[in-house]
């Protein structure tokens, strides 16, 4: 089935209105067993990292948080509302994060993934992205005594 495609807009987080980020804060605990709380998002809004909303009709769809470093970054969270996942926003979110990275002649961007997000990592490989590692229990899952392994994948630019 094709979609029309979706009019978006992109914010840097310090952009964002109240209503906005209490939409982030809705998708984000919506879309983790372990989310973020509003503080700790409201916290990537400063230089160090590249922090993003997408927007659709002034309402937040999708957002990312990229860290610096010297000459790499790590995408720390992205996340498309589920009411709006398999549009392709996540994938133009990411594009747009791996395009800022570049920009500032960054090497390479890291990221962990759970080993059961299959959606993700398959839009991490089509997107350059490759396995590099694992952290063995990294994610805590509803079962207390079972961690799940994060995949450590690095794509260079």
């Amino acid at each position: 089935m094709k979609y029309k495609t979706i009019k978006t807009t992109t914010v840097p987080f310090t952009d964002l209105t109240p209503e906005q980020w209490q939409d982030i804060a809705a998708i984000e605990a919506e879309s983790h067993f372990t989310p973020w709380s509003l503080e700790s998002l409201q916290s990537s809004a400063d230089t160090r990292h590249t922090a993003t909303a997408m927007l659709i009709d002034n309402q937040v769809a999708a957002y990312s948080v990229f860290m610096h470093a010297v000459d790499e970054w790590e995408l720390l969270n992205i996340t498309v509302a589920p009411e709006l996942q398999g549009l392709g926003l996540g994938k133009k979110l990411l594009a747009q994060g791996l395009d800022a990275a570049r920009l500032v002649n960054c090497d390479s961007v890291f990221l962990e993934v759970r080993l059961s997000n299959i959606a993700a990592l398959a839009l991490y490989t089509r997107c350059g992205f490759a396995q590099v590692g694992v952290r063995k229990g990294y994610y805590r899952t509803e079962k207390t005594d079972v961690q799940e392994d994060a995949l450590i994948m690095r794509c260079t630019l």
